[in-house]
């Protein structure tokens, strides 16, 4: 397969930034237009994604919550159990970083905190645990065996062997995995993880080792070290942004590619107003977050449109004016005005210097065609 030959990056910027590399940050949501009221009444925090595992989504802010995967029903978040404590003998808050899902299984990699010795607070140790999803809101979480794949449980805070959990966001043959030691495994209940072979055959970007996405196209699993990674039933789409190795820089780009045959290597370009961070697809748009709020392009070929980036006919231009790291799509198969769209951002400042206060930071939801609001329990 050809990698990377295709790729023309219409711009591109390095940022002191990460998701999981980076060291800190807060996720702050801006206010929305004014003729639209907000429901401040919503789950706050960092929300890293949401994963559906059968009849359940979820999501976690450090810690886990979980809801029906229901159309146009608003909030009903409730906290489910979870593998971490919260705060730590060292007054640091142990949390879940992200969650994954197979058919069966809900998989949260979890974070446990240290203090050094000149007072900062380090990410220790990573771990991952399952539980199944039909027990909402008791999961009952248990450890999942990778003490064969690991160096260890204690590594410094520059390096860790488990880098991430992720699954292929197909709801009818999903399938989750992990980024352990550079090497990609398919997560199988509590059990050791099968370590899949020869991933270069389906991988899209710089470097297998990074992987850190993956989407389901025609029966077949993708990988990728993009954010931006996702597909439908036409075409596989990815932006080539990504975390550059453990440097803690962001390469960020504009260009959106598709094709109908990834293994080709032959991918057509779409062209973004901004920087794209995050992607998610329904039957007529590509739904993505970009560094200056959201975006939506036109996908459906019998639209004049097709190509281009359409303004929201909702509050949707004005909902989120910052970096959108999470986009989620209940049902992928149908047009936007007929399913339910979350999204969630981060901006690269404390809380302090902002504008917006603890109330406007949270999740996202636009149900069926309405007006985005605040989205919670």
């Amino acid at each position: 397969m050809k990698k990377n030959r295709f790729i023309a990056f219409v711009s591109a910027v390095s940022l002191t930034a990460g998701l999981l590399f980076t060291s800190c940050y807060d996720n702050i949501y801006a206010l929305i237009e004014k003729e639209v009221a907000i429901d401040n009444d919503g789950l706050n925090g960092d929300i890293s994604n949401i994963v559906r595992c059968g009849n359940f989504l979820f999501l976690s802010n450090g810690s886990i919550f979980g809801k029906k995967a229901e159309p146009r029903i608003t909030k009903n978040w409730r906290r489910t159990t979870s593998p971490v404590n919260g705060a730590s003998e060292f007054n640091v808050s142990d949390r879940v970083a992200m969650l994954a899902a197979d058919s069966t299984y809900v998989y949260a990699l979890a974070l446990f905190y240290d203090e050094g010795d000149d007072g900062s607070n380090f990410n220790y140790r990573r771990a991952i645990y399952a539980a199944k999803g039909a027990d909402f809101p008791a999961l009952q979480w248990k450890l999942v065996d990778t003490s064969a794949l690991t160096t260890g449980d204690t590594i410094g805070d520059d390096y860790h062997s488990i880098k991430n959990v992720f699954d292929n966001k197909s709801n009818t043959t999903r399938n989750a995995y992990a980024n352990i030691m550079g090497n990609i495994y398919k997560l199988n209940g509590p059990s050791t993880p099968t370590i899949i072979q020869d991933l270069e055959d389906h991988f899209i970007g710089q470097s297998p080792a990074l992987t850190m996405n993956c989407t389901n196209f025609k029966e077949t699993d993708y990988f990728s070290n993009y954010y931006a990674f996702a597909s439908d039933s036409q075409f596989l789409y990815y932006s080539p942004t990504y975390t550059k190795g453990d440097s803690n820089t962001i390469s960020l780009s504009s260009a959106i590619y598709y094709s109908d045959n990834p293994s080709s290597g032959v991918f057509n370009p779409l062209y973004s107003k901004h920087y794209v961070l995050s992607l998610a697809v329904t039957k007529d748009f590509l739904f993505y977050g970009t560094d200056n709020g959201l975006e939506r392009l036109c996908i459906d070929s019998a639209n004049p449109l097709f190509g281009q980036v359409v303004s929201f006919a909702n509050n949707g231009n004005n909902v989120i004016s910052e970096h959108v790291y999470m986009v989620y799509v209940l049902d992928e198969t149908k047009p936007m005005a007929m399913t339910d769209l979350y999204c969630a951002s981060t901006i690269y400042s404390s809380i302090s210097s902002s504008t917006d206060s603890y109330d406007s930071i949270g999740l996202y939801a636009c149900n069926a065609g309405g007006n985005w609001n605040r989205d919670g329990d």
